[in-house]
């Protein structure tokens, strides 16, 4: 009869221990799974976030190369203004010479 019940105990003791051996491999399972689906969520919105990361990118280098033409614009307008104001100078300073010399032979005609 203690034969039994040591053996009755035994099995409730190894019974008990499967129990709580399936229990914690049960929350094991559960925790991967759990960390699985955290896993798959966080490389979808690295995914997200890189996509509109390589959108701002190209929309910064659009803005930069946008910038860059309109200085370029700029600094060739610059230039041809700068260009017409000579030519317009060398003009009025070579009609001003063409006046004074017409003058200078008046005034040599007149006198002869």
């Amino acid at each position: 009869e203690a034969r039994k019940h040591v053996l009755a105990d035994s099995v409730r003791q190894l019974l008990h221990e499967q129990a709580v051996s399936e229990g914690r491999l049960r929350l094991q399972k559960e925790e991967a799974a759990k960390l699985h689906g955290r896993r798959q969520q966080l490389h979808s919105e690295l995914s997200r976030l890189e996509a509109v990361r390589k959108q701002r990118d190209a929309e910064a280098a659009a803005e930069a190369a946008e910038a860059a033409a309109m200085k370029q614009a700029l600094e060739e307008a610059h230039a041809a203004k700068v260009a017409a104001e000579r030519a317009q100078k060398k003009g009025l300073i070579e009609r001003y010479r063409t006046e004074k010399a017409e003058e200078q032979r008046a005034a040599d005609a007149a006198a002869a």
